[in-house]
C-alpha cells in the first residue's frame, strides 16, 4: 500500500528496484539488511536492526548521511554498527569494485524503479502480504507466502481503504495465551 498524507492510497504490487550511480556504473541493491552475497550490493537501515550481522570481511562498508559518503571501511575493519540517521550499503565483488570509486565526501542518491509508477507519488509505503480483500470480495490466494505465515495464528496488522477512501488500520495481539493467540490469514 501507498498513501498520501492527505489520505490518497493505493494497493498493488511492489515490485521495486533499487539502485546506485557509482562513477562507473550502476550498482543494483539486491537485499536489504542481510549481508551481500558474492558480487552484490545489500542497503543497511538502523530503523530495523542496530548493527550489520555475518558480513564477510572482505564486504565493503559504505556509511551515507543525508546523501553524502562519510565513512568507507573493509568489514574486517569495522564495527559494523549504523548510522543513526542515513543508511549503510554492504558490497562484495563488483558491486564492491564499482562502489569503491564513490570517495568519502561524495553524494549519492538512491535511485528508485517501481514497476507500477504509482507509487513514486505516495510519502509512505508498507510491502507486505498478503492481500486479505479486493473489492469487498476475499482473496485466496497466498501470494507465494509460507505456510507457516498463513496458517498458523500470529500476531497480525492490516490495513484497508473503506468506501469513503479513508485508510483504516487494524491490530491483533498474539503469542500470549493469557491474552491473545493471534490469528491465521483465514481469522484475520
Amino acid at each position: 500500500i501507498g498513501w498520501t498524507s492527505s489520505g490518497q492510497a493505493h494497493f498493488g504490487s511492489g515490485v521495486m528496484k533499487t539502485s546506485i550511480a557509482a562513477p562507473s556504473g550502476k550498482v543494483e541493491i539486491s537485499s536489504y539488511n542481510t549481508p551481500p552475497a558474492e558480487g552484490t550490493a545489500s542497503l543497511y537501515d538502523a530503523t530495523v536492526t542496530p548493527t550489520a550481522s555475518g558480513l564477510h570481511p572482505d564486504t565493503l562498508e559504505i556509511y551515507v548521511d543525508n546523501g553524502v559518503v562519510f565513512s568507507k571501511r573493509l568489514a574486517s575493519e569495522s564495527d559494523h554498527i549504523l548510522p543513526k540517521t542515513g543508511f549503510m550499503i554492504a558490497a562484495r565483488g563488483r558491486s564492491k569494485e564499482l562502489l569503491n570509486e564513490l570517495a568519502e565526501g561524495s553524494t549519492i542518491a538512491l535511485e528508485k524503479e517501481w514497476a507500477n509508477t504509482t507509487y513514486s507519488d505516495f510519502s509512505h509505503l508498507i510491502q507486505a502480504g498478503p492481500m486479505l480483500l479486493s473489492n469487498g470480495v476475499a482473496v485466496t490466494a497466498s501470494e507465494s507466502f509460507n505456510s507457516s505465515i498463513t496458517e498458523k495464528q500470529h500476531p497480525r496488522t492490516f490495513v484497508g481503504v473503506d468506501a469513503s477512501n479513508r485508510i483504516i488500520w487494524a491490530v491483533m495481539d498474539g503469542r500470549d495465551p493469557m491474552h491473545s493467540m493471534g490469528g491465521t490469514i483465514a481469522e484475520t
